[in-house]
């Protein structure tokens, strides 16, 4: 399925969302009994729930392109050396604790590689990802990575944490 079909999609789903949740408080507002009143919020909530549940399902694919998550669930395993690491400037902050006294930032790196599959000769490639500040491999560093089957352009970091 095409990229732009998953956006009409998810587009059609937020519109829907939209259209439903207006008829639940428009019933809301005619009804004004006590009973009623809780039933529609409880439907409200769970259409809310629902709703934001699809609409991440649906947006994710548009978000990780699928040939970097074929690369990265089907990808042949192979091991790279760092030739360079540098912040692209994106960061991805997340509260980890009580209203949010633990922070995790995030930051996205790209990381220029010497590839060295089981099979064949090595070669360069770059790629992105998003690393806690902790765990970004240094120059010089050998990386575990993920290379899709059929484009060896495409490589990944593998699922484990990179060695700091």
């Amino acid at each position: 399925m095409s990229t732009w079909k998953q956006f009409a999609r998810a587009l059609m789903l937020i519109l829907g969302y939209l259209v439903v949740t207006y008829f639940v408080v428009l019933g809301i507002s005619m009804i004004g009994t006590a009973l009623s009143v809780a039933l529609s919020a409880a439907l409200f909530t769970i259409l809310q729930l629902s709703a934001t549940v699809a609409l991440f399902l649906l947006v994710r694919p548009i978000i990780t392109p699928r040939a970097y998550r074929e690369a990265q669930t089907h990808g042949q395993p192979a091991t790279a050396n760092v030739l360079a690491v540098a912040p692209t400037g994106w960061r991805i902050r997340r509260s980890t604790g009580w209203l949010g006294a633990e922070r995790t930032v995030r930051r996205e790196y790209q990381l220029r590689v010497q590839v060295a599959p089981p099979a064949g000769e090595s070669y360069e490639a770059t790629l992105f990802a998003y690393l806690e500040d902790s765990k970004v491999p240094k120059r010089g560093a050998n990386i575990s990575v993920n290379v899709h089957r059929q484009r060896p352009e495409i490589v990944v970091l593998a699922a484990e944490d990179p060695p700091a």
